[in-house]
């Protein structure tokens, strides 16, 4: 997760810090304790804006690309994603360890990149350790008056619902 809004302006930043905690809400009900987000930084601690996205599943499912989890990537951007099924767990898992070696600040061959039972454990260790890339990430709750006008300029400019009107607000697409 980007540390800080691409356009943290005084207009521009709030309802992208509104977006980042709806997320992190909606996460956090969802995993509990099983759930945390992060940022990157490069080794002199400037934040790192990643766009592609990757998701791995237990080292056998993945995805990267650069659709965004929100109703505008899904509903009115041009974005790709691709989907590999590996049974064999050879690119999920070289991929998912190389990243994390680098994440973490890791050797390549560091036996707990291997370890799958409580990856979480790994990573909250690793935050802000010697070599480490990666930070805590906790968007900020935003006052109420900031909510009341961040919240529609949200859901209307920065993460609007692109299907049509019947759909909007709907589980369907």
């Amino acid at each position: 997760m980007p540390r800080f809004p691409e356009d943290d302006t005084r207009w521009g930043g709030p309802p992208m810090k509104y977006g980042q905690r709806l997320a992190w809400d909606r996460l956090r009900e969802a995993g509990g304790d099983r759930f945390e987000m992060f940022d990157l930084h490069n080794p002199q601690g400037t934040p790192v804006y990643v766009h592609a996205k990757v998701c791995i599943v237990d080292d056998q499912w993945m995805t990267i690309g650069s659709d965004n989890l929100n109703l505008r990537s899904w509903t009115h951007d041009s974005e790709l994603t691709c989907a590999v099924v590996d049974p064999d767990d050879e690119l999920p898992r070289g991929l998912r360890t190389s990243l994390w070696a680098e994440h973490l600040g890791l050797a390549d061959d560091d036996p707990r990149l291997a370890d799958l039972d409580d990856p979480l454990s790994l990573w909250r260790e690793r935050v802000d350790a010697p070599g480490s890339r990666i930070g805590l990430h906790r968007p900020p709750r935003l006052s109420r008056r900031t909510t009341l006008w961040a919240r529609p300029t949200y859901r209307r400019l920065h993460d609007p619902d692109g299907r049509p009107r019947g759909l909007r607000g709907t589980s369907d697409f």
